[in-house]
This record gives structure tokens, sequence and C-alpha cells, in this order.
């Protein structure tokens, strides 16, 4: 990693934990099964302008790869930090309608786009394939092909056998890794070594976490 890329990241790591971004703990689901020891919470970058404005350049060079005519789309969740980097890239922003299951697929996709445009989607945690494959499959019955992955994050559960057969997605990259993360903050004392062994333990087991 780029020695650059590399104080930027980690400067990311410390103020995502400062700000509550991400949180460590005996997580549950709503039915009460186990979920996992950590807990993503991106969807509060909005209420911290300067992180989400400096993760947004972080992940700039990942964006900017994509061709002049591509789009952004982002999920729902990350629609703010989307605009940012719309603005950041100059690549025109696309997002989802939150009720799109009950709107026509020619409604379910906000923005202005040709039919054929490549589309790079944006999220903030590589976690669940199944998300992902529905708002792929949304962007394509309107005529936007899902080309590109982007995320914050990247971890092990992604299942990206279930992309390769749902989607076109050939492009998957993230700012960086749950186990880069997890080595980071166990470097520098901000976590246990028995939570950094729990956190890669979680990213090798089956069992679905929702955060």
């Amino acid at each position: 990693m780029h020695s650059k890329m590399k104080t930027q990241n980690e400067n990311l790591l410390r103020e995502y934990l400062n700000a509550g971004l991400i949180q460590f703990g005996y997580f549950t689901t709503s039915f009460g099964a186990p979920a996992g020891p950590i807990k993503f919470a991106f969807s509060l970058l909005p209420s911290f302008p300067a992180l989400m404005h400096a993760t947004a350049q972080a992940l700039r060079p990942l964006v900017s790869t994509t061709a002049p005519a591509a789009r952004l789309l982002a999920t729902y969740d990350t629609i703010p930090l989307g605009a940012v980097l719309a603005v950041e890239t100059g690549i025109p922003l696309l997002y989802p309608r939150h009720n799109a299951p009950q709107l026509a697929p020619a409604f379910a996709i906000e923005g202005a786009a040709d039919v054929g445009n490549p589309v790079t989607l944006l999220t903030d945690v590589l976690l669940d394939a199944v998300p992902i494959i529905e708002i792929a499959r949304r962007s394509q019955r309107v005529g936007l092909p899902v080309k590109r992955l982007r995320a914050i994050v990247a971890t092990e559960r992604l299942d990206q056998s279930a992309l390769a057969e749902h989607t076109d997605i050939a492009d998957i990259r993230a700012l960086i890794t749950l186990e880069e993360m997890a080595s980071f903050w166990q470097t520098n004392d901000l976590i246990s070594k028995r939570l950094s062994h729990a956190i890669q333990d979680w990213q090798s087991e089956n069992t679905p976490f929702i955060p």
C-alpha cells in the first residue's frame, strides 16, 4: 500500500472509532441469535461532515478509474457519501428509490442516465451479497449494467461466487479490508488481541451477520 494512502487510511480508522462508526461487543439479531463482535454504522457519516469528506477523498482514486461516461450508483445508506464523491470526481450520481419494490422498474433508480451507461455501485461494507444483487438487478432492468463495486470495507464474509453468478460485476475493490483494520487496531492498542481474533473467527463463519 502506498505510504500516503496507508497514512490516510490509518487516520480514517482512528476517526471511525472515535466517531462510533465502528462498534465492538456481543451483538445479536432481532431474533436474539448471535450476530458478531463488530457492528458497522457508516450510515452516521453525514453527522461527521469532515470525516465523510475525508472518506470520499480516500475513495476517489478507486472510483475515478471508471470510464468517463460511467455513472455512480449509491446504495440507500451511501447516498450522502455518493453525493460527495460525485462532486469530488465529476461522475454523475444515481440512487435507488427507498420504496422501489412498490414502484414500476422504470422508477426504481433516480437520476439522469442513458441506457447502456456502465455503473459503479458504491456501498459501505462488503458483507452480504443479497442486497448488492438486488440493486444490481434493479439497475439492469432500467438498462444500466453494474460493472464495478466499490466499498469502504471489504470482509471475507462476502459471497463473491454469488455475485459472479447473479450479476455482471467483475471489478470489486474496497478502501481497506477488515483484516487490515483489526491488525491496525490491535497493533496500536485500540482493541485487544482477543477481540482481534474474535473478528477473524467471525469472518470465517458462515452464520449471517445483521448490522
